[in-house]
């Protein structure tokens, strides 16, 4: 709790953060503390146990056994990846829709800790683990402020697969997961800030990202005579040269942008010129005008590679995600409300949005809302970045995060 719990307004008056004025709160603060020993083994369990994009089979029974055992209302999806857990009290009240990921990263987990996932180039690198971890929580301790207090509020649990892949959150929404939602939030473990800070923005929170596929089809044939060939990996090579001189990445205004490449997979012999090349990256920008302009400009260097090589070079867009957008009036009642439960100083209003792709976004082409960085690193000890084979976290933000996801809910339910 911060040691100072007042805030100016304007007229020089000081009022006390509406969570803090909340009969419950106190009460609810207490069931988070108690349930603190179960949702940190539960992390551990899952990120022991991590589960890949479109696998998450064993994640979802896990936490649907969890929300059985408490009494908590769930459906799982069709699927068998995924599941949503409601309020027994349903209306009355806005439905604040809180939204979990579950998938892994396919990463082999360096980091010596008992819980170090137990499958081969398989770990929780994102914190996907704490985030489902966190939102059981969050569910429970609402489920139970319920059972004891008659509470009237109407809240949704939305515990989504495949956030890696940018497929889950539109195959959630596909089977229902934002009917009837009026307002939706989300947290995201951030290493590199320490933990009891949060950080976010009005507006953009993050970029637009897009998968680009590239495929070169070239003349394949023995590596000692090269000139009877159209070598696919020259065009490749020469391609991706050109791209990232000429469209250099920019993080930082007017127009920032990010263009790269992961996958650049090619023939399995080291004597044979192959028949192609397949190339996989991201662009990412913060709006469509720009994302336009370096598409169109990629393909002016596709085609002027094709003509000096002999290659033949297609272009495919394989995703779309688009920027998560914080609504100014949800995230200026959520900041106030954090600011109730942290420090006021260990609020941190970003300047610029992120350039990470995150599908969270495409709720809030359904609903209004707004999501939240949760500071998970230490200070003093090694930080290792989303998507390190070392990541980890400082567990105490588990509490925090509960904390944070079930504010959202009292502070917004009855506006």
């Amino acid at each position: 709790m911060g040691k100072d719990l007042c805030m100016l307004v304007s007229s020089g008056q000081k009022v006390m953060p509406s969570v803090l004025l909340h009969p419950l709160w106190d009460e609810l603060r207490g069931i988070i503390h108690e349930l603190e020993p179960e949702i940190c083994a539960l992390r551990r369990h899952l990120h022991k146990y991590p589960e890949p994009s479109n696998e998450e089979y064993q994640t979802t029974r896990k936490v649907s056994e969890i929300l059985d055992a408490a009494g908590i209302d769930f459906d799982i999806a069709p699927t068998g990846r995924g599941l949503i857990a409601n309020s027994k009290f349903q209306g009355g009240t806005k439905r604040i829709a809180l939204r979990a990921d579950m998938d892994a990263l396919r990463i082999q987990d360096e980091k010596i800790v008992e819980y170090r996932s137990s499958k081969p180039n398989l770990m929780h690198a994102c914190g996907h683990d704490a985030h489902t971890a966190m939102l059981v929580g969050a569910v429970r301790a609402l489920s139970e402020l319920e059972r004891i207090r008659n509470t009237k509020f109407t809240w949704r649990g939305i515990f989504q697969p495949a956030e890696e892949t940018a497929s889950g959150a539109l195959e959630m929404i596909g089977w229902g997961a934002m009917k009837n939602v009026d307002i939706v939030g989300a947290l995201h473990v951030d290493p590199l800030i320490p933990y009891g800070h949060i950080t976010s923005r009005p507006g953009a929170l993050t970029a637009i990202c897009e998968e680009i596929e590239i495929m070169i089809q070239g003349r394949g044939g023995h590596g000692a005579r090269p000139e009877q060939t159209i070598d696919p990996i020259a065009a490749g090579t020469t391609l991706i040269n050109r791209i990232y001189r000429e469209i250099p990445s920019q993080v930082i205004k007017p127009k920032p942008s990010v263009i790269s490449f992961g996958v650049f997979q090619a023939g399995i012999n080291s004597n044979v010129i192959p028949e192609t090349v397949n190339i996989k990256g991201t662009l990412r920008t913060v709006s469509k005008a720009r994302s336009q302009e370096i598409k169109s400009r990629i393909q002016d260097i596709a085609t002027e590679v094709e003509i000096e090589t002999g290659a033949q070079i297609t272009l495919e867009r394989k995703y779309h995600i688009p920027s998560v957008h914080n609504e100014v009036e949800i995230y200026k009642k959520w900041k106030e409300t954090v600011i109730g439960i942290v420090e006021p100083d260990r609020f941190i209003e970003l300047k610029q949005p992120s350039m990470g792709g995150e599908d969270f976004a495409c709720y809030l082409q359904h609903a209004p809302g707004c999501m939240l960085r949760l500071g998970v690193g230490t200070p003093g000890q090694e930080t290792h970045g989303l998507h390190s084979s070392r990541f980890d976290i400082n567990e105490s933000s588990l509490v925090l995060g509960m904390q944070l996801l079930t504010s959202l809910v009292l502070t917004s339910a009855s506006v």
